[in-house]
């Protein structure tokens, strides 16, 4: 995965507004992967629009990206695989910042 297919495909996403928009472009790949039914109106899309980029731009947990729909989970997953820092670290290039 290169960094700029993920900024490219965030930047795709730009301005879509909750409901049909969203459900197509974020929400849909990522239930379509996780084998689930979401969407934007009735579930926080903040944590999915991230596992649905990863997704979409060929990333799995399985190379150390969660596909968690929730920012509590998220950060369990890179708490556990020692991939979580705290506030005061300058990111770099490959980090996660949700």
């Amino acid at each position: 995965m290169s960094a700029s297919k993920t900024i490219a495909k965030m930047k795709s996403w730009k301005g879509l507004k909750e409901g049909p928009a969203v459900d197509k472009a974020i929400i849909n790949p990522w239930n379509k992967v996780m084998k689930r039914n979401c969407k934007s109106e009735t579930t926080p899309w903040c944590a999915i629009t991230v596992a649905s980029c990863f997704i979409q731009v060929g990333k799995s947990v399985v190379t150390g990206y969660s596909k968690s729909a929730g920012c509590k989970q998220q950060k369990a997953y890179y708490v556990k695989y020692k991939r979580f820092i705290k506030k005061g670290v300058r990111p770099a290039a490959g980090f996660v910042i949700f």
